[in-house]
């Protein structure tokens, strides 16, 4: 079977370093409207090969149990919730919200 993967490289190296705690989002993404259901999702423009670094995932860190709280008050008030859950850290597991942040393609 034939691959439909683009064999075009990568542009230049981006270091996570050059774009993390910056409040930018490096070239190549744009946010799209999948349905008034679903929301927005953001897309890349251009060909990434694996391993390369995309996005940072910016917001505040917090526990679990906070994130399930932030959920329900979110929900009560009727305003669309952006929580990475459960990532598994060095030491514990945290959650960002991400619900207040400007990043990813606003």
């Amino acid at each position: 079977m034939r691959s439909t993967r683009s064999k075009e490289p990568s542009p230049k190296v981006i270091r996570p370093d050059e774009f993390c705690g910056s409040g930018l989002d490096q070239p190549g993404f744009e946010l799209l409207k999948i349905s008034s259901e679903i929301g927005y999702g953001v897309v890349t423009k251009r060909f990434f090969k694996s391993g390369d670094f995309l996005l940072e995932y910016a917001g505040e860190r917090i526990s679990k149990k906070e994130a399930t709280d932030r959920e329900k008050s979110y929900a009560k008030k009727g305003i669309g919730c952006y929580m990475f859950t459960d990532i598994l850290g060095i030491k514990k597991r945290f959650c960002i919200d991400a619900t207040g942040d400007t990043q990813l393609c606003w």
